[in-house]
């Protein structure tokens, strides 16, 4: 791929399920350096008759074994997780510390667009999310953890791993529309420091961990899924209403449009909002323990402002 005069290497995208799940070698410092790139399930993944790009699957483990035998550190990035979440599910914890037993140095997880916690795992590095990197400010200035980002320095030839962590500040140029990504000052590293402690310290608490996971899922279920999958106005208000609702919309709009599907399809089909959606229904029906407690209301209500109130009483 070539942008403008300078090459660039590239993976994780292809013109075909091959091509898309092709990995690339480099070297740093004399040091081999293997990179996979994947997604979650979702609308675009690429297959054997279509380009797009490439989702997770047991191929995943096949190429760190493989690239295991001819490189010195691998690297997975993932782009997967809850949208807005200061927190990975369990399950994304489970799958990102399976990649690291497998053979992988360092897993650099993106999607949830703001930074979440990291952690060191059997010799390995855990990024859950390292934020937007490159957005425009306009769009996100409600979301003030939206507009900064993670970044690591890894010296892949010490043993073990040295790495250094970074924070990064986007915003516009004074006096233009150009978007810049610059190293944050000593304040806002103070800050920053503080969300991810916050974000870091429930790794330690499985209890707290469980319950802020049911926290967000339950969130992230009334604030957009429920609705998403055609069923929140049964959350939100009266039956009678809700009812009348539904017959309005169904003699407006009798068949649902391919956007309707393509969302659905999307919500059922990426894993983590399928864990999101089957989470929030397993507590609202019984079927899964309620394990949320007032320690993980506080802190989500902390860290999620947009979501205060969005759960019915």
């Amino acid at each position: 791929m070539h942008i403008g005069q300078r090459e660039c290497s590239f993976c994780g995208a292809g013109r075909d399920v091959i091509g898309a799940r092709t990995s690339i070698v480099t070297e740093e410092s004399g040091k081999k350096i293997g990179i996979i790139s994947c997604c979650e399930a979702q609308f675009g993944v690429a297959r054997t008759d279509a380009p797009g790009v490439a989702e997770f699957g047991p191929w995943v483990y096949r190429a760190i074994r493989d690239l295991r035998a001819t490189t010195d550190s691998i690297i997975v990035s993932v782009h997967a997780g809850v949208e807005d979440s200061p927190w990975p599910s369990p399950y994304i914890r489970e799958l990102y510390r399976s990649l690291i037993d497998a053979g992988a140095a360092v897993v650099h997880g993106h999607h949830p667009h703001l930074p979440q916690g990291y952690e060191m795992y059997g010799g390995g590095l855990i990024f859950y999310g390292m934020g937007n990197f490159a957005v425009d400010p306009g769009m996100w200035h409600d979301y003030p953890n939206g507009m900064w980002s993670l970044a690591a320095e890894i010296d892949f030839g010490s043993t073990p791993m040295g790495w250094r962590l970074l924070t990064f500040e986007i915003r516009h140029e004074s006096g233009s529309d150009i978007i810049v990504i610059e190293e944050s000052s000593e304040k806002e590293r103070e800050q920053h420091t503080g969300y991810l402690e916050k974000c870091n310290r429930p790794f330690a608490d499985p209890e707290l961990f469980e319950g802020l996971w049911q926290e967000v899922a339950l969130r992230s279920y009334y604030h957009h899924g429920a609705r998403y999958m055609g069923f929140s106005p049964f959350q939100r208000r009266g039956r009678l209403k809700a009812a009348l609702s539904e017959i309005k919309g169904a003699l407006i709009n009798r068949t649902p449009r391919r956007y309707d599907h393509l969302l659905r399809y999307h919500m059922i089909v990426c894993e983590s909002h399928r864990q999101m959606l089957s989470t929030a229904l397993g507590i609202l029906s019984g079927e899964i323990k309620d394990l949320r407690s007032e320690a993980a209301r506080r802190l989500a209500d902390e860290m999620m402002p947009w979501s205060l109130g969005v759960v019915p009483a």
